[in-house]
């Protein structure tokens, strides 16, 4: 058996297992789209047609694929939700923090993902692609992904959410007051209006010297007198300015180290595109068929982390990375150990959800 008939076997089969009640040409089609992705690292049809051990001419699969991601019929949250579930209920028993951001892909497009943040990555857990060029998005788009996460995450989760300064307008941070539990830390600009007391003050009145903190509670968030919530004023050392953060949290510590962690979604995407799948260099124009395409790539996605996360576990992370230190991240970790087992001919397993539980931090 060839190292591709081995990659889409065994995806194939665990697609079946998983996706009981789909249709079987459906999940043939997803299954070598998702080894295509891994082993192509392309997010062009015909590379990924390419790489697909398949008795057929390649411009044959091209097509095949090509027909799927144009199905109407087949919805992305109907295929994705399994594994969603499957994740947030690992997790459901611990803190969890969900960082959300947009980032193009294909021709013009953009997606709006929601990732829960696992060992310095976020694992994809809802998203929607829109038309758009790079920008901020209209919080009814905002609220459209929460709704998605809202609708699959337990319900007495501990959840917080966080995003950069795109995702601070009121609408939102309303919405997510009036309907869900969850604590926020978004970033937000300096020249916001605060609610202090009777006066109102912007953020930039309040400048801490380079490595401190203040924290503002029982403020009004901008003109519209939202809240109560609570507001930071960071200065991080070696930053060259203070970062501005509106919350529900109130103690300092807590705000900060939970806005840090938003920056795993920023590793998402580059894994997604420059340095892993290459997702971002499609033709594709029709969101709709982007995200089937992203269907494919958050699937592959999975199951690197997988991998990688398995490699560090078994000890042997150092048949593929230094010995006495980690330099590479899990996702190329898993990249690199699925090569590994490719050319020593050795079992492979496909996992698609995070196997390791303990600390999601």
């Amino acid at each position: 058996m060839t190292d591709r008939q081995k990659v889409y076997t065994k995806t194939h089969q665990k697609l079946k297992e998983l996706l009981k009640g789909q249709k079987q040409g459906h999940i043939a089609t997803l299954a070598m789209m998702v080894s295509g992705i891994v082993l192509g690292k392309s997010g062009h049809l015909s590379k990924i047609a390419a790489e697909v051990p398949h008795s057929a001419r390649e411009d044959s699969i091209e097509k095949r694929l090509s027909r799927f991601v144009k199905n109407d019929n087949i919805d992305v949250k109907t295929y994705f939700t399994p594994f969603a579930r499957q994740i947030l209920q690992r997790f459901r028993d611990k803190p969890m923090y969900f960082s959300m951001d947009g980032s193009s892909f294909g021709n013009g497009c953009m997606a709006l993902v929601v990732g829960l943040v696992y060992k310095k990555r976020a694992i994809p857990i809802c998203w929607i692609v829109y038309k758009g060029k790079k920008g901020h998005a209209s919080a009814k788009r905002h609220i459209q992904v929460l709704e998605l996460l809202k609708e699959i995450i337990p319900t007495d989760s501990d959840v917080t959410l966080l995003g950069d300064g795109e995702f601070d307008s009121v609408e939102l941070l309303e919405w997510i007051c009036q309907n869900t539990h969850w604590e926020i830390a978004m970033r937000t600009a300096k020249n916001v209006q605060l609610k202090i007391g009777n006066e109102y003050f912007s953020f930039q009145d309040f400048c801490p010297q380079e490595g401190r903190r203040i924290l503002f509670e029982d403020i009004g968030f901008t003109k519209q007198d939202l809240g109560p919530l609570n507001a930071v004023v960071w200065w991080g050392k070696g930053y060259k300015e203070p970062i501005f953060i509106v919350t529900t949290m109130n103690e300092l510590n807590v705000v900060c180290s939970a806005y840090s962690k938003r920056f795993a979604i920023e590793t998402f995407f580059s894994d997604q595109k420059s340095r892993g799948f290459g997702i971002d260099k499609s033709r594709i124009k029709s969101p709709e068929r982007l995200e089937r395409l992203l269907l494919g790539a958050s699937l592959a996605f999975l199951w690197m982390v997988h991998l990688g996360l398995e490699t560090i576990e078994r000890g042997k992370k150092g048949l593929i990375d230094r010995k006495n230190r980690t330099d590479k991240s899990i996702f190329r970790l898993g990249m690199d150990w699925l090569r590994y087992c490719l050319k020593f001919d050795l079992p492979l397993a496909i996992e698609l959800t995070p196997p390791y539980a303990r600390s999601v931090r």
